[in-house]
């Protein structure tokens, strides 16, 4: 059972013919600083930074006041240092200063990068920096671990803590670690509601195992830090746009939510863009469909980040997230030529924030086995913001229930977003519960509803004269798995507690329980003819030749957007074709089945595929070796191997299909898909040639504007 999806649907009375268009999400949307760059290496003030600059790190100390630390070395220099240099906007940049090198011995003795910078932690020295460093002249790629210092002015500053210079967080000590080779690249955050309120982001590799990620330390102090483990972000599929290597995150904190801006390239010298992910945990990243958020300039007009954009920094200031971030340009011949840019993006500016309806069910499903189990559903409809732009949507009620919906729980429903969960729960703590939704441009809104009354202490069981359920067409009546020939059955259930007060309905879903094709109104249990209640779905609704799932539930109100209790029975399965009796299995309709290559930003080079497979339901495919519905390539090399429950697909206005997927650019050659009858041998083959063209352009969301 997909609980996620399972209980945002089961929260629909019926459909919502409404619609909003969404703005554009603050957080992914940029435009870049008509006067890019903001700063320049060198600019006359000596050696020290006249040869490139990366890696910025702004704080906001004033209202009009911004300091940016970065890193630079000279033209003729070997050596990397941090620098310091003010501006009154963010945009209009001072001289900048060297303010911290080198050690004179030890571990960070040839080069200092990556200076992060923290101000007002609490209880700390106004100014904390962490820093990476290595001991290798003339390379600070290699070797580089994680320092500490502090400044009471964020010019002067003192290494180490306690009298101890050593590094706070070490690369890994085993050989099969995946940070082994290096610690740097990192961003800190001070939370001061957390228990451990310094949290650091940083990136780890492992030539020899060829590992590259985005790790996750927490520290009491900020300087003994305690590593979570594997990489928290890791590179995307073969041909993904962060493919080959991530790089320098940047992390910002808004109520329940972390937002992650980071570096990505797809190795074969393709350009560093950047690229942004969210979590409610700072370990569990999803990152955006859409990415890159920030792409390199256009060579045409030879744009000074024509060659990558990366290194990112992002602060908020009021409603406006503000980027840094560094451009490459003029690299044939090299080296490149580095600069600063700037970026701007405001928050939400709508005003219509509102939680429109809120639910609260204790539902009693069949899905705990015998005995069953005992959920807690909860869901709203959240009106304004796009699902980006929300800060926090969460629940809290009685017994100290608290959840804090994830972006998983979102889905569309006819253009508006509907959030949804459900989990056991037993029992379910009865009264107030309260909504909370939250915006990134500080408009909130609260509803609270209130659960009463006696949940069931039973699923809705058959047998014994209890429920009794089956699907009438015309005089002929069918059980489970059956083959009704009609997309307008007459779906009956005799009622199984009592009658005034308790109302039922039907819902019908796909196969894989994803999304709900028929949802009956409800109806008191008093409706009965012979015993029985019913509903039937208009023509229309439910397709030919498909099969679907439906259940029968309970409610002591027929006012879903409320606080109720409610019971399930089991789901039944039926298909609304007729079964062929031959090896008619593949639809000639849409070519039977189809088989292409895709390429994009998010997901990389993939084959795509799929079969159109009718008058066979899903319970009488034949899934065991050798005969498995599967693909091969040239009918010799195994290739995928379908199974009905993950790869049913219910498109519209196509039939039914299976659909499939596979990583990596697909080989030249025939596809040839197997289709078998259980327990027959009856069996139908599709073949599909097929000739890949791996130059295919991959288009940014800017240039499909």
């Amino acid at each position: 059972m997909k609980i996620k999806q399972f209980a945002v649907l089961g929260t629909i009375l019926t459909f919502i013919l409404l619609c909003q268009p969404f703005t554009a999400n603050a957080v992914v949307d940029w435009t870049k600083d008509a006067n890019n760059p903001v700063y320049e290496p060198g600019d006359g003030q000596g050696n020290w930074d006249d040869g490139w600059v990366e890696r910025p790190m702004v704080v906001k100390e004033g209202a009009n006041s911004y300091t940016m630390w970065y890193m630079a070395r000279g033209s003729s220099g070997t050596t990397t240092f941090i620098g310091r240099v003010t501006s009154s906007d963010g945009v209009n940049w001072g001289s900048g200063v060297s303010v911290f090198g080198p050690s004179a011995s030890g571990w960070d003795s040839q080069n200092v990068l990556d200076g992060w910078i923290i101000k007002g932690a609490s209880g700390a020295s106004p100014y904390q920096m962490w820093y990476a460093g290595n001991d290798v002249p003339d390379d600070d790629e290699v070797n580089l671990q994680i320092g500490y210092a502090c400044s009471n002015d964020g010019i002067n500053w003192v290494r180490g803590h306690s009298g101890v210079t050593d590094p706070v967080l070490e690369f890994g000590s085993g050989v099969s670690d995946w940070d082994r080779d290096c610690v740097c690249g990192h961003t800190v955050l001070y939370d001061s509601s957390a228990t451990t309120p310094y949290k650091m982001w940083y990136v780890g590799y492992n030539d020899a195992e060829d590992i590259m990620g985005i790790g996750y330390a927490e520290s009491q102090d900020g300087v003994n830090w305690t590593k979570h483990g594997n990489a928290v972000i890791s590179p995307g599929n073969q041909g993904a746009w962060d493919s080959d290597e991530i790089f320098a995150p940047t992390v910002i904190k808004e109520e329940s939510i972390y937002r992650i801006w980071y570096d990505g390239d797809a190795g074969n010298d393709v350009v560093n863009k950047i690229g942004y992910a969210y979590s409610l945990d700072g370990i569990n990243w999803r990152k955006y469909d859409g990415n890159p958020v920030i792409m390199e300039g256009d060579t045409a007009t030879d744009d000074f980040d024509e060659n990558a954009a990366m290194d990112s920094m992002v602060l908020k200031d009021g409603n406006t997230y503000k980027m840094w971030y560094v451009g490459d340009s003029n690299c044939d011949p090299g080296p490149c030529d580095t600069a600063i840019g700037y970026a701007t993006s405001q928050a939400w500016q709508g005003t219509d924030l509102d939680i429109e309806d809120i639910m609260v069910a204790s539902v009693f499903t069949p899905w705990g086995g015998p005995s069953g189990t005992t959920m807690i559903m909860v869901g709203c409809w959240p009106y304004g913001p796009g699902p980006l732009d929300v800060n926090e949507l969460k629940v809290e009620g009685p017994g100290g229930f608290s959840y804090t919906f994830p972006d998983s729980d979102t889905m569309s429903w006819m253009g508006l977003p509907i959030v949804g969960h459900g989990e056991a729960k037993d029992p379910v703590p009865t009264g107030t519960y309260t909504f909370y939704l939250k915006a990134n441009n500080g408009q909130n809104d609260s509803q609270t509803v209130d659960l009463t009354g006696t949940p069931f202490s039973d699923y809705l069981r058959e047998g014994g004269g209890n429920l009794d359920r089956d699907i009438k067409v015309d005089a002929t009546i069918y059980g489970n798995e059956s083959y009704i020939s009609a997309t307008t059955p007459t779906f009956r259930w005799k009622p199984y507690v009592g009658t005034t007060g308790y109302y039922y309905r039907v819902r019908v879903t796909d196969w894989k329980n994803m999304a709900y094709w028929y949802v009956s109104g409800w109806d008191e249990g008093t409706n009965t003819s012979g015993g029985y209640m019913s509903a039937q779905p208009s023509e229309g609704i439910l397709k030919s030749n498909t099969p679907y799932r439906w259940q029968v539930e309970v409610s002591d109100t027929n006012v879903i957007w409320a606080g109720h209790n409610m019971a399930q029975s089991t789901r039944y399965d039926f298909y609304t074709g007729a079964k062929s009796g031959t090896a008619d299995f593949l639809n000639d309709t849409y070519g039977k089945a189809w088989f292409r290559s895709t390429r994009s930003f998010r997901d990389g080079d993939q084959a795509n595929f799929g079969a159109f497979v009718h008058k066979l339901a899903p319970w009488d495919i034949e899934l065991d070796s050798p005969n498995q519905f599967r693909v091969d390539i040239g009918g010799v090399t195994p290739f995928y191997d379908f199974n009905p429950d993950n790869n049913a697909f219910t498109p519209d206005p196509f039939p039914f299909m299976y659909y499939g997927g596979a990583q990596g650019f697909p080989v030249d050659g025939t596809y040839n898909f197997y289709v078998y009858e259980d327990g027959t041998g009856n069996n139908e083959t599709a073949n599909i040639g097929f000739s890949g063209v791996t130059d295919v352009p991959q288009v940014t969301k800017d240039e499909m504007r």
